[in-house]
């Protein structure tokens, strides 16, 4: 119980006088009993797990304000109000249960199988959706046991080949979506009132994501050299999202899951290398890529829904659609864009899916080591398609511009490739910019490349060390987002202009953050 009083400025004895009253309380707990069983079968071994979960979370919260107090003396004694108002109540409750299994089979540590399932409850789901099955299954072939392998590949010390598939649930989304909800409203008459401010749903159901995975790590040369490669599919369905409604309803949306399955694919690549091994120098390097991929597999009657002029099948949730960019008028400075349906007027159904290419990121990183040096460099890219040119306004406002518009369209400049400046509101070439920015004229490789981090340190030799009595003891400076190196100056941060990003400053928008910033740190790190 937490009370904070809070008086006004009025004197003692003020029938104005206040005091605020808080209670907060959470409760969380978890249980989880497991039974392991482990049995040799020929030559191999069978591990066997059963279990079960409860868990439980429980927060209550009270906020009251006593108001009209006789005596400032007694603000810290609820009791004493002349006027009690409850400002805030609010009790939260989660439940989560579940039962789950496990079973494990290793032949001679060459041939593997595992096997899961679970079958998870949870409080926030109505009574007929409130349970969920979940399982997988996954093999693996470590073939570098095989004897074929070790007879004739002396250079291969690892190899392991993996499958898996399966399907997992989510439910975290807030609670009591499947009641109504109510909340406290302004009196009526005098007397207490409160409005429904959700409209419920008890067909909610758990969201669920099928997966499937093949993968191999292989190592060469005494794993001086290791490489990792992984497929993976994800297909999500039944999104837990709120559609909206019309306001004449008296709500402004509605929570239910979406009919919709989305697909997220990709390939992980990883390679873990030792190029130098010596008495005083090493060197080590290690890259990652990945290669993403992400669309609309199937959604039901999407014509008709909400979402018609955001998604399209067959194309990636993050789809951009722009106008197509045709130039400058070379006789007006207007910008020109294609006009698809041919009404002699441009608008939004002449905007076209953007292609986003093959996006993939990553990153390298090297160590070098000398005796009681170490200096690590990493790297990070991303190769995408996006914003290619952030321009804060059009050329004739009054504010601060950029030196792009300096090689714009004048009437000695027709060549230009982007269009005049003009501050009257209006005019054809102000009016041409309402879709610059929504085009492919700012629309194209977005890629960069990121000195992301370099690490220096000195460790002191230890008979130094001895004589102060220190176990160890180093030196260090470290530089964090030393250098980017992207196509356009005029993007400050390149990682936040794409879909992803902060609301509001996704590609094909205007806005702009502040980039990570530059940092240097100097220190000590010694123990004693």
């Amino acid at each position: 119980m937490a009370t904070t009083p809070a008086s006004s400025q009025n004197p003692a004895n003020s029938p104005t006088s206040s005091a605020n009253f808080t209670n907060l309380n959470a409760q969380n707990w978890i249980i989880e009993p497991t039974l392991d069983y482990v049995k040799t079968i020929g030559s191999g071994k069978l591990t066997a797990l059963i279990g079960t979960s409860f868990q439980q979370n429980t927060s209550n919260g009270l906020y009251l304000s006593g108001t009209n107090y006789s005596n400032e003396a007694l603000l810290g004694t609820l009791g004493a109000a002349g006027t009690t108002t409850v400002l805030y109540n609010n009790i939260i409750k989660y439940k989560y249960d579940a039962i789950f299994a496990k079973l494990n089979y290793d032949w001679q540590e060459k041939y593997l199988l595992n096997a899961t399932f679970r079958r998870d409850g949870s409080s926030r789901f109505g009574p007929k959706n409130r349970f969920g099955n979940f399982g997988a299954i996954g093999a693996g072939w470590v073939f570098s046991s095989e004897d074929f392998i070790k007879n004739n590949l002396s250079f291969l010390s690892f190899g392991k080949l993996r499958a898996s598939y399966g399907s997992t649930g989510n439910d975290q989304i807030s609670n009591f979506l499947y009641l109504p909800l109510y909340s406290s409203a302004t009196a009526y008459l005098g007397n207490a009132a409160t409005n429904v401010t959700v409209i419920p749903n008890e067909s909610i159901q758990w969201e669920t994501t099928k997966k499937l995975e093949f993968a191999t790590d292989l190592g060469f040369f005494k794993d001086r050299i290791s490489f990792t490669a992984n497929y993976y599919r994800n297909r999500s369905s039944d999104q837990i999202t709120s559609n909206a409604l019309g306001s004449q309803s008296g709500y402004n949306s509605f929570t239910l899951n979406l009919p919709a399955t989305i697909q997220n694919k990709g390939l992980e690549l990883e390679l873990n290398t030792t190029n130098i091994v010596m008495k005083d120098f090493s060197w080590k390097t290690s890259a990652n890529f990945t290669f993403t991929d992400n669309k609309i597999v199937e959604f039901p009657n999407l014509d008709k829904s909400f979402y018609s002029t955001s998604y399209v099948v067959g194309e990636s949730v993050n789809l951009i659609r722009l106008y197509h960019y045709l130039g400058v008028n070379p006789t007006n400075g207007t910008a020109m864009f294609e006009d698809k349906d041919g009404n002699g007027v441009i608008n939004t159904n002449d905007r076209y899916v953007a292609d986003l290419g093959t996006p993939f990121f990553g990153g390298f990183n090297n160590t070098f080591t000398y005796k009681g040096f170490e200096l690590g460099i990493f790297f990070q890219f991303n190769h995408r398609f996006g914003v290619t040119q952030i321009l804060n306004t059009r050329p004739g406002a009054l504010v601060n511009q950029n030196g792009f518009w300096l090689d714009r369209w004048t009437p000695t400049n027709t060549a230009s490739n982007i269009p005049g400046a003009s501050a009257t509101a209006g005019t054809p070439i102000y009016t041409s910019y309402n879709n610059y920015t929504s085009s492919d004229a700012v629309y194209g490789d977005a890629s960069y490349l990121k000195l992301r981090s370099v690490n220096l340190s000195y460790s002191l030799p230890a008979e130094w060390l001895k004589h102060v009595k220190m176990s160890s003891c180093s030196v260090f400076v470290q530089g964090q987002n030393l250098y980017t190196w992207a196509k356009n100056k005029y993007i400050l941060d390149t990682e936040t202009t794409v879909q992803g990003g902060p609301s509001g400053l996704g590609t094909g928008t205007i806005g702009q953050v502040l980039p990570p910033l530059r940092t240097i740190v100097f220190g000590v790190n010694c123990s004693f």
